[in-house]
C-alpha cells in the first residue's frame, strides 16, 4: 500500500495520511457496494489493503445519504476537492488493475465485443453521480475510437455495472452505425 500512497501524494499533491484515508474509504465503498467475488479478488491482490479499509473514516450518511454521493461528501470532508478526488480514484483504480487485472468492467466490455464486430479502442471510462439521494444513480460515459471515428455513449443506473454496460453498448451502437454509413460491407463479422 505504501507504493499506492506514494503515487497519490506525488501525483495529486495531498499528504500521506489524507491519501491513506481516501483510499480506504474508496476501497471500503467498493467492498460494500461492488460485486463481492470480483472485489475480493482485487483486494486479495493488494497486501495490507484491509487494514487501510478498516482504519478509514466511515463514509455515507449525512446530508447526502449513502451510495456514491455519501462517499463523495465524506471525501470532501477530508478536505479534498473534486479534482483531488478524481486523482485519488484514478491512481487507486490504476494500481488495482496493475495488481489484480482489469476485473468486472473489462469482462463486461469483452462480452459485448464478442457479440458485436468492431475494432473500437476504449479512450475514456468515467463514472459520476447523477442524483444526491440514498438511491443515487451512477452515470457512466464511455468513449470509443475506431480509426478517425470517435463516439461517446452514456448510461445511468443505480448499479454502476449496469450503467457501464448501457454506456458501452450505446457507444458500440454509435460506432457500428457510423461505420455502416461510410462502409456498409464493414458490418459483417469476421
Amino acid at each position: 500500500m505504501d507504493e499506492l500512497i506514494s503515487r497519490i501524494t506525488e501525483s495529486v499533491g495531498i499528504d500521506a495520511d489524507t491519501a491513506t484515508k481516501a483510499v480506504g474509504m474508496i476501497l471500503g465503498f467498493l467492498q460494500k457496494e461492488g460485486p463481492a467475488d470480483k472485489i475480493q479478488e482485487m483486494l486479495a491482490a493488494m497486501p495490507g489493503v484491509q487494514d487501510v479499509i478498516d482504519n478509514a473514516p466511515q463514509s455515507g450518511g449525512g446530508m447526502f445519504g449513502g451510495g456514491v454521493m455519501g462517499l463523495g461528501s465524506a471525501l470532501m470532508g477530508l478536505g479534498l476537492g473534486m479534482g483531488e478526488i478524481g486523482g485519488v480514484a484514478k491512481q487507486t483504480v490504476g494500481f488495482a488493475k496493475e495488481k489484480a487485472g482489469d476485473g468486472p468492467v473489462d469482462a463486461m466490455f469483452k462480452a459485448v465485443n464478442a457479440i458485436v464486430a468492431h475494432q473500437g479502442t476504449l479512450e475514456l471510462y468515467q463514472v459520476g453521480a447523477v442524483t444526491a439521494d440514498s438511491d443515487a444513480q451512477a452515470e457512466v460515459s464511455v468513449r470509443l475510437s475506431e480509426g478517425e471515428k470517435m463516439v461517446t455513449g452514456r448510461g445511468a443506473d443505480t448499479d454502476t455495472m449496469i450503467a457501464s454496460a448501457k454506456a458501452y453498448v450505446s457507444a458500440v451502437n454509435k460506432l457500428v452505425t457510423r461505420r455502416a454509413k461510410s462502409k456498409p460491407e464493414a458490418l459483417k463479422a469476421g
